[in-house]
This record gives structure tokens, C-alpha cells and sequence, in this order.
């Protein structure tokens, strides 16, 4: 999954699937229908795309970042979405991805709260270690 622009949401979620050998392909609704029970409705998905193959990284690993600007290049083919982002940055943030975003918002959480990276919860500076 990854997510696409969204006029109410600011984003949403579009899910790639690859089918099993010999699996009938399916609609958004069945997809809709087996999620119904797993996943919250905001969570669910309001577009899909079957693949043949998913994009992989040279460790193996899913590339979200491929996904992303293949995503992008439709729609700015399409002219669906004339602009390269939406206004809050929806392709910048996944292309960077998910674990760059979560640890900035740690950083600025721990910072509010008046902590540093040499101070310990209880605002005391940690012993040295000789």
C-alpha cells in the first residue's frame, strides 16, 4: 500500500496486489468485503491496482519507492493530477519513507517535552562512562 492523494483526507491508501497462478481476479468491493473485519474504515483502501510482479529492492525488499513514482507518472500522464504533490507533500513524505517521518515526529515529540539526547527523562545529565 501507499498513498495517494486524497481531496478530503489529504491522503488515502492504494493497495498493489500480485494474484496466486490460476486466481480470478477481483474487484475493489471483494477486496473491501475480506478487509471489512481487519481493518479500520478510514484504513481501507479507495483504490487498487493488480500487478503482475511488485518492484524489489536489490535486498529483496518491497520498493514503496518505485510504486510511488510509477503512481505518480499515471496520474500526471492521466492529467488526473496536474500537480507533481498534493499541498501537503504526499509523495516527498513516502518517498522518503515512513521510518525517516516517524522518527522526526519522536525527535520533536522528546524535544517539547523538554528532553535531548544527553538529558534522561527526569532532566538529570547520565553519568559519564569512563
Amino acid at each position: 500500500m501507499i498513498g495517494i492523494p486524497d481531496a478530503y483526507r489529504g491522503q488515502s491508501a492504494k493497495a498493489f496486489l500480485v494474484l496466486k497462478p490460476g486466481q480470478a481476479a477481483f474487484g475493489l468491493e471483494e477486496l473491501e468485503a475480506f478487509l471489512a473485519d481487519k481493518l479500520a474504515k478510514y484504513e481501507m483502501p479507495t483504490e487498487m491496482e493488480i500487478l503482475e510482479t511488485l518492484p524489489k529492492t536489490p535486498v529483496g525488499k518491497l520498493s514503496k519507492k518505485e510504486l510511488v513514482a510509477e503512481e505518480l507518472a499515471k496520474r500526471q500522464a492521466a492529467g488526473g493530477a496536474a500537480r507533481a504533490t498534493s499541498p501537503d507533500g504526499w509523495c516527498a513524505r513516502s518517498l522518503h519513507g515512513a521510518a525517516s517521518a516517524s522518527s522526526a515526529a519522536s525527535r520533536s515529540s522528546a524535544e517539547r517535552l523538554g528532553w535531548s539526547s544527553r538529558t534522561s527523562q527526569s532532566g538529570e545529565t547520565p553519568a559519564t562512562v569512563p
